[in-house]
């Protein structure tokens, strides 16, 4: 067998004289029953959690229908605060309602043109007929696309193994934009993170 550079890690893996590294990523390779049992468990997880979303992004845009400006927008918030109870609870992770509280606020109040819309939008019901009606279409789907957008922030957070201890709000607002402004009309069950 000759001596290879430790550089040369591409050819030690394509050489057929390496049989040990062949055996060990076939090993790899190989699932075991049990890690089988895993990924159709994360799978089936994975389903809940985008239903979740899915229920909760349909009941925030009725409860932006709501014709009491502010009232809507207070009711999009604990349906926001709901969704990321029901997940953690789904990902197996501790529940604290303050800590929740502080976390929706942190990942959506430093998003000013994003957030800051939506009260403006509520404010609209308060003009009569085309007020109202552009206030109750904006907010509904405002609240949609926050809802969504957080559930799809704090899904990929829990998947990964995070917990509300650890999430940065800083760190998913990024994130965060993307989902929002990606948020379908109607969200698909089946659609992946």
């Amino acid at each position: 067998m000759k001596k290879k550079h430790p550089v040369a890690l591409s050819t030690a893996i394509t050489e057929p004289e390496n049989d040990s590294f062949s055996s060990f990523v076939d090993q790899c390779a190989a699932q075991s029953p049990e890690t089988e049992e895993r990924a159709a468990a994360s799978a089936a997880r994975q389903e809940k959690a985008l239903t979740i979303v899915n229920q909760h992004v349909l009941a925030a845009s009725i409860a932006g229908a709501i014709p009491s400006p502010l009232v809507d927008l207070s009711a999009v918030t604990a349906i926001n605060l709901d969704l990321i109870r029901r997940l953690a609870g789904l990902y197996e992770i501790p529940f604290r309602e303050s800590l929740g509280r502080n976390l929706l606020a942190g990942l959506t109040g430093g998003l000013l043109p994003v957030c800051g819309a939506p009260v403006v939008a509520s404010f609209l019901k308060f003009v009569p007929v085309v007020g109202t009606l552009l206030g109750f279409l904006s907010v509904s789907t405002m609240a949609a696309a926050t809802t969504y957008a957080t559930g799809r922030v704090f899904i990929m957070h829990f998947a990964s193994g995070g917990t509300l201890l650890d999430f940065d709000p800083q760190a998913m607002h990024a994130y965060y934009k993307k989902m929002y402004q990606a948020a379908p009309p109607l969200v698909n069950r089946s659609e992946e993170p």
